[in-house]
């Protein structure tokens, strides 16, 4: 559908905005308590998707009066007014004085606001609804982000986007119809702050919104509930995979918020399958499972013995290869969702294995704990291929070339370049480093569309060397296509350094799963080409300091089995997201980093020289 692009006034364009954050046919009240943003399709997508076509047509203008906007309403509040010119702060002001920031800049900040609780007005003049506490993924490190009643609407408004979006321009969408759901989303805690605002995990959030969905519509979802809202990750993945498996012939669809989640799922699947079919085929549940409202809900689905279906998981789950299985157990699977770009493209390889390369991997969302940001205009492409485009009224973007440090709004990025994204949001994050890098690869309307390539964290370095977190994504994930031995799966990774020894040398952690019984062993040829691939594929300075013999050889540590399952429940258990992203870097001193070690049973490092 395209819609012709409209010349309008600044007034008009305001109104333009306006519309542009009200919802559709509904009251905002009324929408969220009908859980519609998450799981129920728009009631006319075709409207939603027009204007969705006419936001990226008009991005510039959009972005402009939206930073205007945000400038005239919080002007006053103590961040912006020592940022001031004459008293005033304008969109040149702006870009002339407020620094590019990062969380600790704002940290302490962010700590006042959440003490003083009512018209705290030292980020922004709008009071936080509640916070969002990251899931730990960069660098490990937890933060807490206010949310305002604006944003919180605009991410209502978000989800209504990619919901209409997938709904009208996906094949895959039209294939999984009157099938029901396998969804891993998990409720988690709820905490307070001192200031007496909800302090909860974006996907706790996720969850809490769709409740009524889950309630008007139990019949589209696998499992209760009450098995959703478990606070036990444990009890909450072994129930869902249970629930599942006995509505196995209905499954259409498996999701979470990240893809990682998903693999976790697997990896407690190949884990505890014996025992998941011993309460099929008995009709009883676990003793494992102590939370007596989740027994009480799960009873309703797994009320009668049913020892011929257990019999055909046994038969399965039994088999030498996992190649696949979730085909084999779900012969009715139609997609798989969750977010995949980036460091979690790897977790796609899993499940085109799991799955025999039988069932499509849709990623629609980009977003953080910081915000909503963008969606997937192709949400049929594979996840190598997958690009995003920003919805202009979800706040303002900037853009720093990676090249040359400068700084750009949304319309004049340049085709080819990469770009860390900088953020300006609705709820007091002022040009806020989101440390994400991205390829600008195109244009859609008056939209760039971007390729997410990874984080710009940098390592702790070795030699003075600066190799960043997003390079050291591309070079793992590429030597391992290219050379790991066949049968071979990377199932997680990470990355450290070791400064103890001398000269020092990065680390990389790797989980392998292997379809055939040969050992890791074996193939110490293919895994010290891995480690010398990696190396090559890593800037011309690591290269030279590695020749010259100040950083010695990388080495890949092969860690046992599930160790990186268990390191996730471990995250979750310290109350990191449940929908935990596998943090590529860690600091050597990182408890993680020794669990690793302590997981490791082979060691590979080639000596060979590097290309220079």
């Amino acid at each position: 559908m395209h819609c012709k692009a409209l010349h309008l006034s600044s007034s008009q364009y305001a109104l333009l905005l306006a519309h542009c954050q009200t919802p559709v046919n509904k009251t905002m009240e009324e929408r969220m308590g009908r859980g519609v943003p998450l799981f129920v399709e728009p009631e006319r997508p075709e409207e939603v998707v027009e204007r969705i076509v006419y936001l990226l047509e008009n991005v510039k203008d959009i972005q402009r009066i939206l930073l205007e906007n945000l400038l005239k309403k919080h002007g006053d509040c103590e961040y912006l007014e020592k940022y001031k010119k004459d008293g005033k702060i304008d969109v040149q002001t702006f870009r002339e004085r407020v620094p590019l920031i990062t969380y600790e800049d704002i940290q302490r900040d962010i700590q006042r606001t959440a003490q003083r609780g009512k018209h705290a007005n030292i980020l922004c003049c709008e009071e936080p609804v509640h916070f969002h506490q990251s899931g730990g993924t960069s660098g490990g490190k937890l933060k807490m982000l206010p949310v305002t009643g604006s944003a919180r609407e605009t991410l209502v408004e978000y989800f209504v986007m990619i919901d209409a979006w997938f709904h009208m321009k996906s094949t895959v969408k039209r294939t999984s119809a009157g099938g029901i759901g396998m969804t891993f989303f998990f409720g988690g805690d709820c905490l307070k702050t001192p200031g007496g605002h909800d302090l909860l995990l974006v996907s706790s959030w996720f969850v809490r919104q769709s409740m009524s969905a889950y309630r008007q519509t139990p019949e589209r979802f696998a499992s209760p509930l009450e098995v959703i809202l478990c606070r036990d990750f444990a009890q909450s993945v072994y129930c869902q995979l249970l629930c599942g498996l006995i509505r196995s012939a209905e499954v259409a669809m498996m999701s979470s918020l990240i893809i990682s989640v998903l693999a976790t799922a697997v990896t407690f699947l190949q884990e505890n399958w014996e025992e998941l079919c011993n309460d099929i085929s008995t009709g009883k549940l676990s003793a494992r499972i102590t939370d007596q409202k989740v027994r009480r809900a799960v009873s309703q689905i797994l009320h009668t013995p049913d020892p011929e279906l257990a019999a055909k998981i046994r038969a399965e789950c039994s088999k030498d290869t996992w190649a696949g299985i979730l085909t084999r157990l779900w012969p009715n699977l139609r997609f798989i969702s969750g977010i995949c770009t980036g460091s979690l493209l790897q977790f796609v390889d899993h499940f085109e294995f799991f799955t025999d390369h039988k069932v499509p991997v849709v990623c629609l969302v980009y977003g953080s704990s910081e915000g909503a940001i963008g969606m997937n205009p192709y949400p049929d492409a594979h996840p190598n291929d997958i690009t995003y485009v920003f919805l202009p009224q979800m706040g303002y973007f900037e853009f720093r070339n990676i090249r040359d440090s400068s700084v750009v709004d949304i319309s004049d990025v340049v085709v080819g370049e990469d770009y860390e994204f900088i953020m300006t949001n609705l709820s007091g994050l002022w040009r806020y480093k989101m440390a994400d890098v991205l390829k600008c690869v195109g244009y859609i309307h008056s939209s760039p569309e971007f390729k997410f390539l990874g984080r710009e964290n940098t390592l702790v370095n070795v030699a003075q060397e600066i190799v960043h977190e997003y390079e050291m994504t591309l070079a793992v994930e590429s030597a391992a296509k290219l050379h790991l031995f066949a049968g071979a799966h990377l199932m997680g990774y990470t990355t450290t350094v070791n400064v103890k020894s001398f000269p020092g040398h990065y680390v990389v952690f790797w989980e392998l799963q292997i379809e055939h019984s040969s050992a890791e062993g074996e193939h110490q040829e293919e895994l010290e080409q891995c480690c010398l691939a990696i190396e090559n594929s890593l800037n011309e300075k690591y290269r030279a300091d590695r020749n010259m013999g100040t950083i010695a050889p990388l080495e890949i540590n092969l860690v046992k089995p599930g160790s990186f399952s268990n390191l996730m429940q471990q995250a979750q258990a310290t109350r990191c997201s449940t929908q935990l992203k596998q943090t590529r870097t860690y600091k050597p001193d990182h408890p993680a980093v020794q669990f690793l070690y302590s997981a490791a049973q082979h060691k590979f490092r080639s000596s060979k020289a590097l290309t220079l």
